[in-house]
């Protein structure tokens, strides 16, 4: 089994055991369908993993509901009805009694009454409080460089400090929230600045690395609580092995997070996050030699069973996989497959079957083909560092419609230095004439408007 995968292949399926039931239940005002849907958004803490699974409500016709949703850890969801959604930080053994309204404004969509109400209504509070000090604040970043960002992020996140800790003297937050929104508000301005202001060649800057880090990895309750933490962590130790280049081997990475880089409960984690991938693709010899080294340095419970679920669920995925054959790339060269294609604009899918946020992005890639149907535009799906067995599974169980290839170690090398690939899902768009117009397209829920105009060029 080869091992040289791409750091992307941490983002993995995340374990569900342990999720306790909460029951919701609630009114949608100025409804616009019969039924809404619940998922989760944020990614898992440990694994970085994003749940795209729908749980449904059917309305009545007073558009009331009730639900039951699974909750392992407090976390955000999105509630969808069309194309209209709201965003809801459900906390674990809160039930709860909603008001929904999609035709307010994106943080007054969701308000709550009864107990434990004031969590919910506590993100209105803080964008109508937001709002009065920064406006649009995103309009404000634009033209900063990175530093910039990120001390206008800091000073928010002090702001958004300030806020909850008037709201929690007003009202009553739990205490699981009202830490877990203080971890937040401490790492989110870093991670942020990380993942949207900075270009390759910045991450790989030891004076931007030392910024991003500044707040140390000394901190047991991020590790299990915060994405965004652990996500700081792991570009750090990236740096540390090799100054943040790719490709980067996952059996290296997990041999170098074993050292005295990290500690507490953070160094339990990264680990985790590296034995993810070997208890998703690893041959049982593979899978076994890693699991004694990953023992020898992780004794928490709740880290030891993620990685034991992930394995059960993979053997399971793999007992079942449709191993039948099918159209497997034997192309040469990239331009040979999008040869195939000129004279339609070709939206281009990196993924692969243990990609996680990969998956969770397949429905609204769905709904983006139903919204082009009939237009010059095709759906390309490149499998990407993924198993055949596994990819022909997944493609089988998400019913991805399209054009599909599994893309060769040769073609996913031309991939990465063509389109500058750092991690997966990722989006391209190339236009009818084979002219690439986005190296980095926006994921599609966003990508309609742009696809829409390309199409009707001639």
């Amino acid at each position: 089994m080869k091992n040289h995968l791409l750091l992307a292949g941490l983002w993995l399926v995340a374990a569900t055991a342990f999720a306790q039931n909460i029951k919701v239940k609630g009114v949608v005002k100025n409804s616009t369908d019969s039924v809404i849907a619940f998922r989760k958004n944020g990614f898992n803490a440990i694994t970085r993993a994003r749940d795209g699974q729908r749980y449904k409500a059917k309305l009545n016709s007073k558009g009331e509901f009730e639900i039951t949703l699974p909750e392992k850890a407090i976390q955000e969801w999105l509630i969808e009805q069309g194309d209209q959604f709201a965003l809801l930080d459900l906390c674990t053994g809160h039930d709860l009694n909603l008001v929904i309204d999609f035709t307010q404004t994106m943080r007054n969509r969701v308000s709550a009454t009864g107990p434990n109400a004031a969590e919910v209504n506590f993100l209105s509070y803080l964008d109508k409080k937001q709002n009065e000090k920064y406006g649009d604040f995103y309009e404000k970043l634009k033209g900063l460089n990175p530093a910039e960002v990120l001390k206008l992020r800091k000073e928010r996140a002090e702001f958004q400090l300030a806020t909850l800790e008037d709201y929690h003297r007003q009202n009553k937050l739990g205490d699981d929230y009202y830490k877990w929104l203080k971890t937040l508000y401490k790492y989110e301005p870093y991670e942020r600045t990380l993942v949207e202001q900075l270009s390759a060649e910045q991450r790989a800057d030891p004076n931007y690395v030392a910024l991003l880090t500044a707040n140390g990895f000394n901190d047991d309750y991020a590790a299990m609580h915060s994405s965004e933490y652990n996500d700081l962590a792991n570009y750090y130790m990236h740096f540390k092995i090799n100054g943040s280049k790719f490709p980067l081997k996952i059996a290296d990475f997990f041999e170098f997070g074993t050292k005295d880089n990290l500690g507490g409960l953070t160094k339990q984690v990264f680990l985790t996050r590296q034995m993810m991938f070997f208890a998703a693709n690893s041959k049982d010899s593979l899978y076994n030699a890693m699991l004694q080294k990953f023992k020898t340095s992780v004794n928490h419970k709740e880290l030891l069973q993620v990685i034991a679920d992930e394995r059960n669920a993979y053997l399971a995925k793999l007992a079942k996989s449709n191993r039948s054959t099918e159209n497997v790339s034997q192309s040469a060269s990239l331009n040979e497959i999008f040869k195939k294609y000129k004279g339609k604009v070709i939206y281009l899918d990196f993924w692969a079957s243990w990609c996680s946020p990969c998956r969770s992005e397949m429905p609204n890639a769905r709904q983006l083909k139903n919204k082009l149907k009939g237009k010059d535009v095709v759906f390309l799906y490149f499998g990407y560092n993924d198993k055949k067995e596994n990819w022909l599974a997944a493609r089988k169980e998400l019913e991805i419609e399209g054009e599909h290839y599994l893309l060769s170690p040769q073609l996913i090398s031309e991939a990465n230095q063509l389109f500058q690939l750092t991690g997966i899902p990722h989006y391209v768009i190339i236009g009818k004439d084979g002219t690439i117009i986005e190296k980095k397209a926006p994921r599609p829920l966003d990508a309609f408007a742009q696809l829409s105009k390309l199409a009707e060029e001639k």
